[in-house]
């Protein structure tokens, strides 16, 4: 059981379904999602989104903007969903330096997937016209097939794992992940 609020991270690789995920959780447990592709799209709109090195400052902007708004949260006593891909050389100590001063549990989601179905999908995505253009996806897909080949890491802070295989959507059963979620952080 999990006292105080809950920091739920939907971690993974892109186009493993974190968004997909987080959204639908975040409307079942009725808690704000913070999403690292909404705050970027926000950015590009605002600033443009010019070359590959501006959008790669872009990301990393967008994450500094996340972290300011799951501590807001936090200081408010929210439990809240993060939807980006975290990697533990960038936010192992941020996340534990927020579990210290707020008090707050982490539950950790990370999405799989086998390296086919993920490039399949970033490569649909990337020339999708539902795509925020500023993303220049289309520009990373040698870089992002390599990055595939690797399990995405999941952070080296004190959470409760849940791992899910989303290598085909139709298999993934949102309502047990609900659920595990809802049990880990002591909800039923």
């Amino acid at each position: 059981m999990i006292n105080g609020p809950v920091l739920l991270l939907v971690n993974g690789h892109p186009t493993s379904g974190k968004t997909r995920l987080a959204e639908y959780l975040g409307r079942e447990l009725r808690w704000p999602v913070v999403s690292k592709d909404a705050i970027k799209e926000r950015l590009f709109d605002f600033f443009g989104p010019g070359t590959r090195e501006r959008s790669r400052q872009l990301g990393r902007a967008s994450v500094e903007i996340l972290f300011a708004q799951v501590e807001a949260l936090l200081q408010a006593g929210g439990s809240q969903i993060v939807d980006s891909p975290l990697r533990p050389e960038h936010e192992d100590a941020r996340v534990t330096r927020l579990q210290q001063t707020y008090g707050c549990s982490a539950v950790q989601i990370i999405l799989t997937g086998q390296k086919a179905a993920l490039y399949g999908r970033y490569r649909a995505r990337a020339f999708s016209p539902d795509r925020h253009h500023g993303h220049r996806e289309q520009e990373f897909l040698d870089e992002i097939e390599d990055r595939l080949g690797s399990l995405h890491p999941a952070l080296h802070v004190p959470t409760e794992l849940i791992a899910v295989d989303t290598t085909d959507f139709s298999k993934v059963n949102y309502g047990e992940i609900l659920g595990r979620v809802r049990a880990t952080a002591g909800l039923d």
